[in-house]
């Protein structure tokens, strides 16, 4: 008879069979009810299709395997108890790279979705009809788009729970330690892919909604930075100048902030999601030069809790007022980290470079025997023979 420890472990491992197999019969009834019904209507075009389902089939195939995977182990084990299960989820969690692709593309499918329901028509009376399907037990297409990233973040929810009831001596620990760990990587990957392809986004938004005219160069936001890498936007919001209250979008990017005014005022925006809805119909105009954060300098105004000044040799000093106090002490935080972590990487760039160099004047060492010698004679320091 198994301990009360071993049963909740096997109950759990239950548990991670149901579900898995569960998901999979969802992925197949999207497939079999949207899918296949919106490609065969002529109502939805294959590009629209791409967008909403993006991989579909590829996150289908990987789950496949991973559910035949954990059936196989289940019928191979004596008298139902599963004794390794944690090398199988160890190996199949690393074949579900397919769900960084489609889950940095979700919002652009979720985004078409809306748009597309919102004007109606016979685009949205089919999604209405695919969703009145009896098989779809009254579920929307949004819920089953947003299954695909609710899986991958429970595997280490799930998988936490089974090391809880696998103690150390267990001969599973390890692998489900190591399950555990791919889990939680596989996360951190995809909502890395979900942040890259929302900066991304902005960053294109940005070229083609911000006129930067004046500049020697075209500048693109889209780019790789000298040192930083690709370049990230970290913040976003509005500031007025002081004297003149001049309405001003300032972007604060990963090598230098860059303020801009509006075609229209977007200053009523309390939050920055409004902010953002706010500019995608929104353009802005440069209003002066980038200001590059490895010279610029922020200096807060004692007498005013909303007021700071940037201070930069191209741009001169701009005394600006943020809406709040909190968001000015938000700017000065992130320009300040901004600023650190170029500081840093510049310091460890310089570091490498340096060891290279020092590396490179050692070209190698050759040790050498002296097997005889013809006339030698000794000299003593000022060259005369002893």
């Amino acid at each position: 008879m198994s301990s009360p420890v071993e049963q909740q472990r096997q109950s759990v491992i239950q548990e991670i069979l149901q579900t898995e197999a569960a998901y999979l019969r969802e992925l197949l009834l999207v497939e079999e009810v949207f899918i296949r019904t919106m490609r065969s209507s002529g109502i939805v075009n294959e590009k629209e299709l791409d967008s909403l389902f993006v991989n579909w089939d590829e996150l289908i195939l990987a789950n496949s395997y991973f559910n035949k995977a954990l059936k196989v182990r289940c019928m191979n084990s004596s008298g139902g108890v599963i004794t390794m299960i944690g090398d199988v989820l160890c190996q199949q969690i690393s074949q579900l790279k397919p769900y960084l692709r489609f889950c940095s593309l979700q919002l652009h499918g979720a985004t078409l979705l809306g748009e597309k329901c919102r004007a109606g028509g016979p685009w949205a009376d089919l999604v209405r009809q695919c969703q009145e399907h009896p098989l779809i037990q009254g579920h929307t297409l949004t819920s089953f788009l947003l299954k695909p990233m609710q899986r991958i973040t429970r595997y280490p929810l799930l998988i936490k729970q089974l090391l809880k009831y696998t103690p150390e001596g267990h001969p599973d620990c390890y692998n489900t330690q190591e399950a555990l760990s791919a889990s939680e990587t596989l996360c951190a990957q995809v909502n890395e892919a979900v942040s890259q392809r929302e900066n991304t986004d902005k960053l294109e938004w940005m070229q083609r909604c911000v006129t930067c005219e004046g500049l020697q160069e075209r500048l693109v936001f889209n780019s790789l930075t000298n040192t930083l890498g690709p370049r990230k936007l970290l913040h976003t919001g509005t500031l007025h100048k002081v004297k003149s209250k001049r309405e001003l979008v300032a972007f604060l990017l990963s090598d230098f902030l860059l303020l801009t005014t509006p075609s229209k005022s977007v200053s009523s925006c309390t939050t920055l999601a409004t902010l953002e809805r706010a500019l995608t119909s929104t353009t802005c105009a440069m209003y002066r030069k980038p200001m590059f954060l490895t010279d610029l300098r922020v200096e807060g105004d004692k007498d005013s809790e909303t007021c700071f000044t940037l201070v930069s040799p191209a741009c001169g000093d701009i005394a600006v007022a943020a809406p709040t106090t909190h968001e000015r002490n938000n700017w000065l935080k992130k320009i300040a980290i901004a600023k650190k972590h170029i500081s840093d990487t510049e310091r460890s760039l310089l570091h490498r470079q340096q060891s290279k160099e020092k590396d490179r004047n050692i070209m190698g060492r050759v040790l050498v025997t002296v097997m005889a010698g013809v006339s030698l004679s000794e000299k003593h320091c000022e060259g005369k023979k002893l």
